[in-house]
C-alpha cells in the first residue's frame, strides 16, 4: 500500500495537480503583493497631493504676506511722499512774496478772522437772547447745562486758537 501511495504521489497526475497548486499559489501571491504594491502607490499619491496642496497653500499665504507688505510700504511711502509735499507748500507759503500790502493782508487775516467770528457769535447770542425772552425765562438746570457747555466751549477754543497760533509761528532755524 505504501508502495502504491508513492507511485500515486510521483505520477504524472498528482505532479499536475501540484504544479497547479503551485502555479495558482504563485498568482495568487502575485495578485497579493501587487494589491499590497498599488495600495502602497496609491497612499503615496495620497500623502503628495497633500503634501502638494500644503506647499500651495503656503505659497499663496506667501504671495499674500508679500503683496500686504507692499501695499503697506506703498501706503507708507504714499504717506511720506504727501508729508514731503504738505512740508514744502508750508515752507513755501511761509516765504514773504515781497510785496509789502499783500504781506501785510496775510498777517492781518487772523485777526480779522478771529473779530469776525466774535462778532458773529456775539449777534447770534443777541439775537437768541431776544426769541427766548433772556435768562429769566430758563429753568435752572438748563442755565446750568448752558453754562457748563459754554464754559468748556472757550476753553477749547482758546486752548486751540493759542497752540494754531504757537504751533504755525515760524522757526528761527532755516
Amino acid at each position: 500500500m505504501l508502495a502504491e501511495i508513492g507511485a500515486v504521489l510521483t505520477s504524472g497526475g498528482f505532479g499536475a495537480i501540484t504544479g497547479l497548486i503551485g502555479g495558482l499559489t504563485q498568482k495568487w501571491m502575485t495578485i497579493k503583493s501587487q494589491k499590497l504594491d498599488n495600495e502602497h502607490r496609491l497612499n503615496m499619491a495620497r500623502v503628495d497631493l497633500a503634501e502638494s496642496k500644503l506647499e500651495r497653500e503656503h505659497a499663496k499665504d506667501m504671495a499674500d504676506a508679500n503683496l500686504e507688505q507692499t501695499m503697506t510700504e506703498g501706503d507708507i511711502a504714499r504717506d511720506v511722499a504727501d508729508a514731503g509735499a504738505l512740508s514744502s507748500s508750508i515752507v513755501m507759503a511761509a516765504k514773504d512774496s515781497g510785496v509789502g500790502w499783500v504781506e501785510g493782508v496775510k498777517h492781518m487775516m487772523r485777526p480779522v478772522i478771529t473779530i469776525l467770528l466774535i462778532l458773529q457769535t456775539e449777534w447770534l447770542l443777541y439775537i437768541l437772547w431776544g426769541k427766548l425772552g433772556g435768562l429769566e425765562a430758563m429753568d435752572a438746570t438748563v442755565l446750568l447745562e448752558l453754562f457748563t457747555h459754554i464754559i468748556k466751549q472757550v476753553v477749547f477754543l482758546t486752548v486751540t486758537a493759542v497752540s494754531w497760533w504757537f504751533a504755525s509761528r515760524p522757526s528761527r532755524n532755516k
